[in-house]
């Protein structure tokens, strides 16, 4: 700086040089975030913020496809991308190795925008031979959370239950229900044996609407609630504080099973479901907000 110009700042008031001081700053930060978004394109991919005013908030993508939700996820019991080619067991992208038996290849098409796996197709009656039978039975859980992308084609029909039999209608213990009743929309059914009634929780609207959809159906007694999360949203809550049922062997199926008598039950020819199923988990803890969150922008984040 020139002596005259050191000489010009000594001559200004305190006030005048804090002015010009701030004003550089604004400039600085200006700069700062124009060049920011230009020179590092790359670290956007994995990282999404929002700015308003003064106050930066930002948050990280755990999960970039529904498949790393489902396999990278803590507490799994089982975890089916129905990525087989042809008739076979399907492979368990969880720890647990649970195995389960289906006959029908999936389709090629996929639930989520950045999975390139596909979904298994349900035909809506007892002879589907998508019917997906957990070969490996499990002590009855009280704390527990079931997941799926599904899209259904017919009215009603069972998503995914637990049974104490492998063949449909044979089982004569079935709870832990998650099915499209009679009304179209989504129901989340326990079976409370203290009281011989029922925890539910239904969904406000149909889903009966040829629309894929993500669901969480979650039950954590700890936190005091059974929820039901669809599309990332919470839809329905109930108290959970009775003990559910047990009873073995206990094997978990999806897309037929057995709803007679409960709330909004399917009539008995629709038990089955009709429509597609895709990336289907069952977790031994619950899901928070932020678990269905993280799942749910797995499959739908980016244009």
């Amino acid at each position: 700086m020139s002596e005259s110009s050191s000489q010009s700042m000594r001559k200004q008031s305190p006030e005048q040089r804090a002015r010009l001081l701030r004003v550089a700053l604004g400039l600085l930060v200006t700069v700062a975030l124009v060049v920011i978004p230009l020179v590092t394109p790359g670290t956007l991919g994995r990282f999404t913020a929002a700015v308003n005013n003064t106050a930066n908030s930002g948050t990280v993508m755990p999960f970039f496809s529904c498949r790393e939700a489902l396999t990278k996820e803590t507490g799994r019991v089982f975890a089916y991308q129905f990525n087989e080619t042809r008739p076979t067991n399907l492979v368990d992208g969880s720890n647990s190795s649970t195995a389960s038996s289906y006959v029908t290849p999936r389709n090629t098409a996929t639930a989520c925008k950045h999975d390139t796996v596909g979904y298994l197709e349900f035909a809506g009656n007892t002879k589907s031979p998508s019917i997906v039978r957990n070969t490996t039975s499990v002590t009855p859980p009280q704390t527990y959370t079931q997941e799926l992308w599904f899209q259904s084609t017919g009215t009603q029909g069972n998503l995914m239950a637990l049974t104490n039999n492998d063949t449909y209608p044979q089982e004569l213990k079935f709870d832990r229900e998650l099915y499209v009743g009679a009304s179209g929309k989504l129901n989340m059914s326990n079976y409370v044996s203290a009281t011989g009634g029922f925890e539910r929780v239904q969904s406000p609207a149909t889903v009966a609407d040829g629309k894929w959809h993500h669901v969480v159906a979650t039950r954590d007694p700890a936190a005091g609630f059974a929820s039901v999360y669809l599309d990332g949203v919470l839809v329905g809550s109930t108290p959970a504080t009775g003990t559910l049922e047990t009873y073995s062997p206990a094997r978990w199926r999806i897309g037929c099973a057995r709803v007679d008598s409960w709330p909004d039950a399917p009539a008995k020819s629709a038990e089955c479901f009709k429509g597609n199923i895709g990336f289907a988990a069952v977790y031994n803890r619950g899901f928070t907000q932020q678990d269905v969150t993280n799942h749910y922008k797995a499959g739908v984040w980016g244009p």
